[in-house]
Parts: structure tokens; sequence; C-alpha cells
């Protein structure tokens, strides 16, 4: 079965690819680039949602730690999507904005992943059986949380 750190970290890259995308194609295609910027927000909301309503409180409950690795994830949570709805908006002015804005939002998500992919998913994949794992991809599926 693939663990939960496999798992969250092939969702980062599909995540990066729709961001550098969205990118690569603002100064030439901006339809298409705003296209590919709302498919990366829908899908950053979505794992944001599986982390904290799946895998935090089961790490939260596996380890007696309720303000450790998770409260400083979801505070970075926060930070990522203001950022990500500064950039939603300046997308209709100027192009200098957004750009900067961009290379803010990479440059936290680079450092958040890493957290989580180096730090925060090995503790719960040390932490979950094979049945726990079942269950929060389950849950994570159907979108209904226990």
């Amino acid at each position: 079965m693939i663990t939960l750190t496999e798992f969250f970290e092939t969702d980062h890259k599909r995540l990066d690819l729709l961001l550098a995308q969205f990118k690569a194609c603002l100064d030439h295609d901006k339809p298409r680039a705003i296209g590919l910027f709302q498919a990366f927000e829908s899908g950053l909301r979505t794992h944001i949602l599986w982390e904290e309503t799946v895998l935090f409180p089961f790490f939260e409950r596996k380890s007696q730690f309720s303000h450790g690795p998770t409260h400083v994830m979801s505070n970075e949570h926060i930070a990522i999507l203001n950022l990500v709805s500064q950039l939603q908006q300046s997308l209709t002015g100027d192009i200098n904005t957004t750009l900067m804005l961009y290379d803010e939002l990479a440059n936290q998500l680079t450092q958040h992943n890493h957290k989580e992919e180096n730090i925060l998913y090995p503790l719960v994949d040390k932490n979950a059986s094979e049945s726990d794992r079942s269950l929060m991809f389950m849950i994570m599926e159907t979108g209904q949380v226990a």
C-alpha cells in the first residue's frame, strides 16, 4: 500500500507543476494561465482540507501533541491561502505584481512542503497502521470526514 508520504508528495508535485505551467503561459496566454491557476487553487484547497481534517487530527490523536507540527503547518496554510488570494486578485492588474506574488508563493510552498515531506508525513506514516492509512484514504476519497 502506498504511504501517506508518497501520496502527499505526489500531490505536491502535481500542484507545483500546475503552478509552474501557470507562470510559463502567463505573459502569452492569459486565459490558459487563469485556467491553470484555478486548477492549482482548487487542488491546493482540497490538499489542505485533507491535511487539516484527516491527517492532522490523526497525528494529534496518536502523538497527543496538538500544538506542535500541525499547529505550525495550519498557520502556514493560512499564510499560503492568503497569498493565493492576493495572486488571484493580481491577475487583472500589473503582471509584475503577479510575478512577485508568484515568486513569494512558490518560495513559501517549497519551504512548507519540505517540512511536511521530511518531518510531518514520515511521523504520520510511522504511527499509522495499514488499516489507519486505508481509512484515511477512504475518507479523503469520499470527502466524508469522520
